[in-house]
C-alpha cells in the first residue's frame, strides 16, 4: 500500500499530453501581437479553469512567458487581467454562486477594458465584447469537454485556428491570402455556424478579411451535411467572383473538402465525434419482444381457460412477469437520461463525476451511487445533498460516505428519506428425529423486505424438499416482479399434490411504510405495538393440496417500534410467552438468541422456526 501510494505522490508531478498541448496552444496564442489576442486568451483561459487549475495555470505562465518578448507593457496588462479573472472568479464561489452561469459575463467584463484600449470610444469598440459573449456561451452550451481533457470545444477549435490565422499575418505577410484561405476553410469544416458567423462579423469589420473568403467556409458549415447544395453554392459563387488561378485552386480546394468523408478529417479538430449509442434503440427492440411474448401468453391463457385453468394460470402470470419487465426496461430508459442530465448538471457546478448510478425501483423509491474525485468531505452534506435534492425533487439520506482508496475524493451513496428502517433475523431448531423440513428466507429486493417461512408436511427430506423448492420458487417470481398472492398461486399450480407446504409471508415496504401478509395454512403471525400483542391469523389451506386456492392477505401501516414475530407450527404459544417475559429488547439480535436458547431447553418433535423484524423511525 505504501509502494502505491508513493507511486501516486510521484505521478502528480509528471507532465501529461495535455499539458504539452495546453503550452503549444497558450505559447501561440501569447505570441500573436494582434489586438485580438486578449480575446483569444481569455476565453481560452476561461475554458482552462472550468477544466481544472492545472491548465489555467499552465496557460497563464506561457502567456506572460510570450507576452514579454514584445515587452512590459503587454505583459502588465495580461497580468492585470489574469488577477482581476481570478479573484472575481474566486469571489463567486466564496458566495456559492453557479460559476458557468457567470462566466461568460465575467470574461466579456474583463475584455471591454481591453477593447476600449485598443480601439478607443468609437463604434468597433463593441464589437469584441460581444463576439465575446456570443463565444463563451457557445463554450457553454455543453459540458462533456469538461472531463475529457483531450477534447476541444469546437469553438475553441475555431479560435485557435483564427488565432493561427492573426500569427501568419505576423510572420508571413506575403502568404495572407492563401494560409487565409486554407485556415477559413478548415474553420468552416470543423465549427458550427454561429460560431463561424461571429467570426466573419469579427474578421470582416475590424480586421478587413475578405467577404469571400468568410461567406464560402460558412457555407461549408452550413451545408455539411448536404454537400450536393454547399458544392453548387461555392461552385456559382467562384464562377461569378474568380480572376485568377489562385483563387480558381482556393474553390477547387474547397469543393475537394466537400467530397472527403468527414471520418477522414478528424485530424484536423481536436474535438471527438460522440458516438452514436443504440442503447435506447436496442432496449427498445427488447421492450417490444417482451410485450408480443406477454401478448401470446395472454392469448394461450385465454384459449386454454377452457380446457385446463391450471395451464391458464401459469400462462397469465408469465404474462404478467413479462409486462412487468418490460415496464422496468422503459423505467430504466428514462432513468439513463436522468442520469445524464444530473451528471451534466454537476459538471457544469465543477465536479468530477467519476461514476454515477441511480436505480429507482417501481414503487418510487430512489438510491443513488457516485465517485466525485474533486469534493471536500464537508461540502457532501452542505452542498452537494442540497443540490441533488434540488434536481430530483426529492428528499435525500446519506447513506455511505467512504474514502477512495489510492483515490482522490469520496464513494457517496444516497437514497430518498425513507420513514422507517427495518431489521429482521431468522434461526431454525430442528426436531430430534430426523433433517430440518423447515425453510425459511429474509432478502431484500429494492424497496422491500421479505420474510417468508415454509413448513413442509412432515419431517425429514421430503418435507424439506417441498419447503426448499416453494421458498426459492417464490423468492425468484418476487424478484421477476410477481405479487405475492399472485406467486402463491401459481407456485400452488407448480407442485405436485404430494408435496404440499405451508407459506407465511411478510413483505416491508420501506418507502410506503406498509406490511403486506400472505398466509397459506401458517402459524399466526405476531405484532407487538405499544406494549399489546395482535394476532393475525388466516384459515387459507396449504399450498400444493388443492388445484384452485386463495392465500389470506393483509395489509398493514407501520407504526415507529413495531415488532413482527413470524413462527412454524413447531412452536408452542406457552414457548412464545415465555420468550415475551424473558427478552430484554436490548438488541434484535439478543432476542433471537434468548428464542433460540427457550427452543433448545426441550427436545424438539417438530421443526422450529422464527423470523423477527423490528422496524424504528428513521
Amino acid at each position: 500500500m505504501e509502494k502505491a501510494v508513493l507511486g501516486k505522490e510521484k505521478s502528480r508531478y509528471q507532465i501529461h499530453a495535455q499539458d504539452i498541448c495546453c503550452a503549444i496552444i497558450s505559447i501561440l496564442l501569447g505570441s500573436i501581437g494582434s489586438p485580438f489576442a486578449y480575446m483569444l486568451v481569455f476565453i481560452y483561459c476561461a475554458m482552462s479553469y472550468m477544466r481544472n487549475t492545472r491548465e489555467s495555470t499552465i496557460v497563464v505562465f506561457f502567456v506572460l512567458l510570450m507576452s514579454l518578448t514584445r515587452g512590459v507593457f503587454d505583459t502588465y496588462l495580461y497580468a492585470l487581467g489574469f488577477t482581476c479573472f481570478f479573484i472575481i472568479v474566486h469571489m463567486i464561489q466564496l458566495l456559492e454562486r453557479n460559476l458557468y452561469e457567470a462566466i461568460a459575463l465575467i470574461v466579456t467584463a474583463i475584455i471591454i477594458p481591453y477593447s476600449i484600449q485598443q480601439f478607443g470610444f468609437v463604434k468597433e469598440v463593441v464589437i469584441m465584447p460581444l463576439c465575446t459573449y456570443v463565444f463563451m456561451k457557445q463554450l457553454c452550451k455543453e459540458y462533456s469537454w469538461i472531463q475529457n481533457r483531450y477534447v476541444l470545444p469546437e469553438c475553441i477549435v475555431a479560435l485557435i485556428l483564427f488565432g493561427t490565422y492573426l500569427l501568419c499575418t505576423q510572420l508571413l505577410q506575403s502568404y495572407c491570402a492563401i494560409v487565409g484561405w486554407v485556415i477559413f476553410t478548415l474553420i468552416g469544416v470543423v465549427a458550427q455556424p454561429l460560431t463561424l458567423l461571429t467570426l466573419f462579423i469579427l474578421a470582416y469589420l475590424c480586421i478587413g478579411v475578405p467577404w469571400v473568403m468568410m461567406v464560402i467556409p460558412l457555407l461549408i458549415s452550413i451545408f455539411q451535411k448536404d454537400k450536393k447544395s454547399a458544392a453548387v453554392l461555392i461552385l456559382a459563387l467562384g464562377i461569378y467572383t474568380v480572376k485568377d488561378i489562385a483563387s480558381t485552386s482556393y474553390f477547387l480546394f474547397c469543393l475537394a473538402l466537400l467530397a472527403i468523408k468527414k471520418e477522414k478529417l478528424k485530424g484536423l479538430c481536436l474535438q471527438e465525434e460522440t458516438p452514436v449509442i443504440n442503447r435506447f434503440q436496442d432496449q427498445g427492440l427488447l421492450k417490444r419482444q417482451m410485450l408480443n411474448y406477454a401478448s401470446i401468453f395472454q392469448s394461450l391463457a385465454s384459449y386454454y381457460a377452457k380446457m385446463s385453468s391450471e395451464e391458464s394460470e401459469l400462462l397469465k402470470t408469465m404474462a404478467e412477469a413479462l409486462r412487468y419487465n418490460a415496464d422496468v426496461i422503459s423505467k430504466a430508459d428514462s432513468h439513463y437520461k436522468d442520469q445524464q442530465r444530473i451528471v451534466t448538471a454537476l459538471e457544469g457546478y465543477q465536479y468530477i463525476v467519476d461514476d454515477f448510478l441511480m436505480e429507482e425501483p417501481k414503487a418510487g423509491y430512489l438510491r443513488i451511487v457516485m465517485d466525485i474525485s474533486n469534493i471536500k468531505r464537508g461540502e457532501i452534506k452542505t452542498t452537494l445533498k442540497p443540490l441533488m435534492e434540488a434536481l430530483l425533487h426529492r428528499n435525500l439520506e446519506m447513506d455511505e460516505i467512504h474514502n477512495r482508496r489510492f483515490l482522490n475524493g469520496f464513494h457517496i451513496c444516497m437514497s430518498d428519506a425513507i420513514p422507517f428502517h427495518i431489521d429482521a433475523l431468522a434461526d431454525s431448531v430442528k426436531n430430534a428425529f430426523t433433517g430440518n423440513g423447515d425453510s425459511f428466507s429474509v432478502f431484500r429486493f429494492r424497496q422491500s423486505m421479505v420474510c417468508m417461512i415454509s413448513d413442509g408436511m412432515g419431517n425429514g427430506e421430503r418435507a424439506a424438499q417441498s419447503s426448499q423448492l416453494i421458498t426459492s420458487i417464490f423468492q425468484r417470481m418476487m424478484i421477476s416482479g410477481i405479487t405475492q398472492d399472485a406467486a402463491i398461486k401459481c407456485i400452488n399450480k407448480l407442485i405436485q399434490s404430494d408435496t404440499f407446504a405451508t407459506l407465511d409471508v411478510l413483505c416491508f415496504n420501506y418507502a410506503l411504510g406498509v406490511a403486506y401478509i400472505s398466509k397459506s395454512a401458517a402459524c399466526p403471525t405476531y405484532l407487538l405495538r405499544n406494549h399489546k400483542i395482535y394476532e393475525i391469523n388466516g384459515n387459507a389451506l396449504p399450498v400444493g393440496i388443492v388445484s384452485i386456492m386463495q392465500p389470506d392477505c393483509f395489509s398493514i401501516e407501520l407504526e415507529d417500534g413495531d415488532e413482527f414475530i413470524m413462527m412454524s407450527d413447531g412452536i408452542e404459544t406457552h414457548e412464545f410467552y415465555e420468550w415475551m417475559r424473558e427478552r430484554k429488547a436490548d438488541t434484535l439480535r439478543e432476542d433471537v438468541e434468548i428464542f433460540s436458547d427457550i427452543l433448545k431447553k426441550s427436545q424438539r418433535k417438530d421443526d422450529s422456526t422464527f423470523i423477527i423484524a423490528n422496524i424504528t423511525k428513521s
